[in-house]
């Protein structure tokens, strides 16, 4: 353990609380932690709901009660599946009837009651659900059991999380941490699983008996694929068989409040969703709002019905005339296309209608809604000179030994060299060509890249609906081992210019990854400052879809980039356009059936490419800028940086054409400020360069100080941190601790670590701490890691598996780097390495 505690900003050492998801094996967190729990109380408290609003955005529902499989409030009605028929049991106390699945072939396929029925009218492509219901658990017996799904990727499903007791919910972005209750009691449990789209408050979470759990920040984004959803299955991973009982299972098209699910779980006793129900109530629903205007629905209530001819529409503050007045089945929908789309992406839209019904009534509501983000792509970027007559792409493949922790800049530092020698196979030929002297292989056919020696399919265009995987280009490198670790720490560089055959539409674009990539467009489109971002995803994952919106204003050809990288575990690749029919296209797609399909050519107008910025990271303690040399060069020494105009001191060099600016802070920059950063550097060419962003500093909710040293503390995370007073372990008063709660993601970030290193170079470390537990979960007590990333001294204390580890030495080998104890051994343990030795103390 010779390497010191440091990161690349400098030394430090980060004390950490969260609980750790870990839903894909070796992604390398860079931080230590400290563990310290409260439970949270469950959401109690039934208040009364009106018609208009706990079913405002119902649009199905399953309760039972008929013994049919008969959806009550729409039109997408159920068809039992199994050896033996399903089984009608007493729902919930309280509620009617509701199925019993045996968990060994049975399952509710929901086919839909007429013609008009749509797989992907479940889907609910890019938008918000809640899905609820009432659940029991037979038997847990195989991984991932499905309670109601519509499938894998970026589509949704609920289900046991993993091999665990817990469940857990995916819809458009994948799992939160694994932190929810027990469930295999045998007793019945409500969920409530919600995607927001806008990620107000989370991006996914999902409520188990009113509380919240497994909360995912990140922005879902719900994606279609055509599949019937099922009760008790998952249509993308079948097999997965639920074994118990479900009852009034409901799904509506928005995010649920608390103050709704509170309603629904009744403090335990539950309340049938059909309860809610009355007499038909005229009224009218919320906008619902594009890139080109909005709709609005007036609901009859016979024999009360809406006159459309005393309607009054406004658009923010303004009057005006609908497009389109329709009615079907009592309800009335108002359609708005504004003159001059798209409307600005992210804008805050307001409507107003004031409408009168058949006795003269009048009626009226006012409501927003927020245009769906896209990327403009300006016709100053346009090219000319593309050979259209060679369609491709040139693709440079790279891959390092270790360390890539799943981020577009260390990517991107990646292909430049300064993670290490490129170890991909260069030697392939691929098209019947080998590599260019220029580092780029010339792709021909489409990007549909998978673990080809490994046999995997993935994504959404595989071997077995006729679009045969491709191998990722430099892959398997070296001496293959015959697993995923053959394709770890791998990127691709993708350069191609794309046609956009029409002007004035927005294109709907998307990659399905495994794991990150940036999709981007400009003059220099690796400037981590000035490059038009079309599309993103950052961080580890399995095959999914992240799908992005390009307004094109002029038709023609455009150079765009590709940047695709994999951490570990699986690895794919795929780069496709969406169709206004929800069809997917990869770009260049060749078959004879594609006529709407983008494409793109890998031979065009040469570019200059000037000195850039190929990255810049920042924490609580400073922050790195890379200046990468192109067809000119940064002059050593003339690099100054700006923050809110004040100049920071800044130590690097240059090496092989990579130019590093480290500064430090004494002080963190105010908590969650948006803060100007300005890079200012002299070429070869004598010109001063300028260029800059803004950035979010990192947040923080108070400071703790050590009490030997006076090192300050950052607590960081979802609370302030602090138990009450007297909440420390010896109960006396004055005595805190800090307190994570349940959930997890409160820890203490230290940046100042020079007391630590001395130890970490005398190979001689003790850690103590006293650590309540409020359950059994997966998380980290502390963890410190090296500037690669590496664990250099980290403890889980359990892990969900009831084992105690201590790791050191940059890993969790058994044996060299890894110990462990069964947890209830040691009420109090201390960590201690003394050279080669490491030791558990309990008592």
């Amino acid at each position: 353990m010779r390497s010191k505690v440091r990161n690349v900003l400098g030394e430090m050492l980060t004390i950490h609380t969260p609980k750790i998801p870990m839903t894909k094996t070796r992604k390398t967190l860079v931080r230590l932690f400290l563990t310290g729990l409260a439970s949270v109380p469950p959401l109690l408290g039934l208040t009364v709901q009106a018609q208009s609003s706990i079913t405002n955005g119902l649009v199905a529902y399953w309760n039972f009660d008929a013994q049919d499989f008969k959806d009550s409030v729409g039109t997408f009605d159920g068809t039992q599946n199994g050896s033996n028929p399903i089984a009608f049991v007493a729902g919930k106390p309280g509620f009617g009837q509701a199925i019993q699945l045996d968990g060994v072939d049975q399952f509710v396929e929901i086919t839909g009651r007429d013609a008009t029925y749509d797989p992907d009218q479940l889907a609910f492509e890019a938008g918000s659900i809640s899905v609820a219901g009432w659940f029991t658990v037979g038997t847990f017996d195989k991984s991932w059991q499905a309670l109601i799904a519509k499938g894998e990727g970026n589509n949704w499903r609920v289900h046991r999380n993993g091999a665990n007791s817990t469940m857990a919910y995916a819809g458009g972005i994948g799992e939160g941490p694994n932190d929810g209750p027990d469930v295999t009691d045998g007793n019945w449990h409500h969920f409530v699983a919600v995607s927001d789209a806008n990620a107000v408050s989370f991006g996914t979470a999902i409520y188990i008996d009113g509380v919240q759990t497994s909360v995912n920040a990140t922005a879902p984004a719900l994606a279609t694929n055509a599949k019937n959803m099922k009760i008790g299955d998952n249509p993308d991973a079948t097999g997965r068989y639920w074994n118990g009982k479900v009852d009034d299972l409901a799904i509506w098209t928005r995010v649920l409040t608390e103050a709704e699910i509170s309603t629904l779980y009744a403090a335990g006793a539950g309340k049938e969703i059909k309860s809610f129900f009355g007499p038909p109530v005229f009224g009218i629903g919320p906008p619902s709002g594009s890139t080109a205007g909005f709709t609005i629905a007036v609901f009859d209530a016979p024999p009360v019905v809406a006159d459309t001819n005393t309607i009054v529409l406004n658009f923010n503050g303004a009057p005006v005339t609908p497009t389109s007045v329709t009615k079907a089945n009592g309800i009335t929908t108002i359609a708005y296309n504004v003159p001059n789309p798209p409307l600005a992406s992210r804008s805050t839209n307001t409507t107003s209608l004031t409408i009168k019904d058949t006795t003269g009534a009048v009626h009226s509501s006012d409501g927003s809604f927020v245009v769906p983000a896209y990327a403009t792509l300006p016709p100053s970027l346009a090219v000319t000179g593309v050979d259209t007559t060679k369609p491709g792409f040139r693709v440079k493949p790279y891959q390092v030994a270790s360390g890539q922790p799943n981020t577009i800049g260390w990517t991107e530092e990646e292909l430049l060299g300064v993670h290490g020698t490129n170890i991909a196979n260069l030697t392939q030929t691929i098209d019947g060509k080998p590599i260019g002297a220029d580092g780029y292989f010339i792709i021909t056919n489409v990007i549909n890249w998978d673990e080809v020696s490994l046999t995997q399919s993935d994504g959404n265009f595989r071997d077995a609906n006729g679009y045969p995987e491709i191998e990722i280009p430099g892959m398997p490198a070296g001496a293959a081992a015959g697993d995923t670790t053959d394709y770890d720490n791998s990127a691709a560089e993708v350069l191609t210019f794309v046609q956009f055959p029409t002007g004035g539409v927005i294109y709907t674009m998307g990659v399905n990854s495994d794991d990150g990539f940036r999709v981007s467009a400009g003059q220099n489109s690796k400037d981590a400052f000035q490059s038009l971002t079309l599309g993103s995803f950052e961080g580890g994952r399995g095959a999914f879809d992240t799908t992005f919106k390009i307004y094109v204003p002029t038709a023609g050809i455009y150079p765009v980039r590709l940047l695709w990288e994999d951490g570990g575990s699986g690895a794919n690749c795929e780069w496709f356009t969406v169709q206004p029919d929800k069809t997917k296209i990869l770009l260049n797609d060749p078959s004879p059936t594609n006529t709407t399909g983008i494409k793109a050519f890998y031979s065009g107008p040469a570019t200059t490419t000037p000195a850039y910025v190929v990255s810049f990271s920042h924490s609580l303690g400073g922050g790195t800028l890379r200046l990468a040399d192109g067809s000119t060069q940064v002059t050593v020494g003339s690099v100054k940086l700006y923050l809110n105009g004040a100049a920071v001191p800044t130590t690097g060099g240059k090496t092989n054409g990579v130019t590093t600016a480290n500064y430090s802070l004494a002080t963190p920059l105010p908590s969650g400020s948006t803060v100007a950063l300005i890079v200012v550097y002299n070429d070869n060419t004598s010109a001063t360069i300028t260029n800059g962003t803004t950035f979010v500093a990192e947040t923080f909710t108070g400071v703790t100080k050590d009490v030997l040293r006076g090192i300050n503390g950052y607590i960081r995370g979802k609370t302030a941190g602090f138990t009450p007073d007297a909440g420390g372990h010896s109960g006396t008063p004055g005595d805190y601790a800090i307190d994570s709660t349940s959930k997890g993601g409160t820890w203490v970030d230290i940046q100042d670590v020079s007391f630590i290193n001395p130890a970490a170079a005398n190979d001689t470390l003790s850690m103590a701490m006293w650590i309540k537990k409020y359950d059994i979960a997966a998380g980290s007590a502390f963890w410190a890691a090296d500037a690669s990333g590496a664990r250099v001294f980290q403890a889980h204390v359990p892990w969900n598996d009831d084992n105690i580890y201590f790791d050191t030495a940059g890993g969790a080998t058994a044996g060299t780097q890894r110990i462990s104890d069964t947890y209830q051994l040691a009420p109090l343990c201390l960590h201690e390495e003394t050279g080669p030795e490491k030791h558990l103390h309990r008592r």
